[in-house]
């Protein structure tokens, strides 16, 4: 358990190499850390400078493991980064959030209406169930050439949905970061 502001890597899996989410995180509070997260503390200077300025390193060059692509402790620490002064360091934090602000409201924006229209579908999927809405009179409607689909055409499945809205979250947490 710790109860610090600490920044949080990610030591091992394959979002090291894809990047789908930050692997520099800011950990605030009381937690718990499990044994596949780096835990640093800055001896000197902004946390949050480091935070973004670890999010932003490729560290492909100091990844092993094949089948499981891992970040060690010696190979971290191995890595030359660049601290400027605590005021330019916080000159640079400012600016981040300054220029970032208007992409992180948007991405929460966005997150909010995916939430929103998961939310609907799954209100809407169990009306349809449970026979509170009569779907009935819409089926009679549709097209008479809408029938049994072939076995080239593509049919999207709940599981589709779900992985295109998984996409969408993760490209929204890679434009966060």
């Amino acid at each position: 358990m710790f109860d610090d502001e600490l920044l949080l890597i990610a030591e091992d899996g394959a979002n090291l190499l894809l990047r789908n989410l930050p692997l520099a995180i800011l950990a605030r509070g009381k937690y718990w850390v499990n044994n596949h997260a780096h835990i640093l503390k800055p001896k000197r200077g902004n946390i949050e400078y480091l935070a973004a300025l670890m999010e932003c390193i490729d560290y492909r060059p100091w990844i092993s493991g094949a089948a499981q692509p891992k970040l060690t402790q010696d190979r971290l620490m191995s890595i030359r980064i660049v601290v400027p002064p605590p005021p330019e360091q916080d000159s640079i934090t400012k600016w981040l959030e300054r220029e970032t602000a208007a992409l992180r409201a948007t991405i929460q924006r966005s997150r909010r209406e995916l939430d929103l229209l998961r939310e609907y579908r799954t209100s809407l999927i169990a009306d349809v169930v449970t026979g509170k809405i009569d779907v009935t009179d819409a089926a009679a409607r549709l097209p008479e050439d809408v029938g049994e689909p072939d076995a080239d055409d593509e049919v999207d499945t709940e599981a589709d949905v779900e992985e295109s809205a998984d996409e969408i979250d993760a490209g929204a947490a890679e434009a966060e970061a």
